[in-house]
């Protein structure tokens, strides 16, 4: 569904455009924390181990009205420290999730193939993706390694969608 991509199209918003091949990212959870039900209707989304090698996701649910151009997420990024305390690593306001899909950054719009979602503007349908992969070789190299948790909100003008948030970890691959 749409909305459930915006928020893992979202947990890329971070990070710089590159290829890299220095190290993997194992999801952890992927948590939808609450959703304007007056936009959004039953949003579903599921993280599983694809194969040996990738994990995957699938989602779905119910856009109800038109939802045009102006597509924006907020996002706060903190690791966890070895004592359990989050020190922030980055918090970006008013990214335009159109723009970001449009120009593939992060490879957003590759995502696209999986299911049944356009770039913007985002039209009242119900949507589903399946088996979605992140191809982590376009993100930056030089990631910290650690877990991380990302709290994301997605709106649409100033009203907003819905609100993620995910943990998971950057695992250096042996040299």
């Amino acid at each position: 569904m749409k909305t459930h991509a915006i928020f893992l199209f979202s947990l890329l918003i971070a990070l710089a455009a590159a290829q890299q091949n220095e190290y993997t990212v194992q999801f952890d959870t992927l948590e939808i924390v609450s959703y304007n039900k007056d936009l959004i209707e039953n949003p579903v989304v599921t993280l599983f181990k694809f194969n040996e090698t990738s994990q995957a996701f699938n989602g779905s649910g119910i856009l109800k009205k038109d939802l045009g151009m102006d597509i924006k997420v907020n996002m706060d990024a903190a690791k966890v420290e070895d004592d359990g305390k989050l020190k922030q690593m980055a918090n970006v306001k008013d990214v335009d999730m159109c723009d970001l899909i449009e120009r593939n950054q992060f490879g957003l719009k590759d995502l696209l193939k999986y299911g049944n979602f356009t770039t913007c503007p985002w039209k009242a349908a119900s949507y589903v993706i399946s088996n979605a992969m992140i191809d982590v070789t376009k993100l930056p190299p030089k990631a910290p390694a650690g877990k991380y948790i990302m709290n994301l909100q997605h709106f649409s003008g100033t009203t907003e969608l819905m609100q993620t948030k995910f943990t998971g970890s950057v695992i250096p691959k042996a040299q």
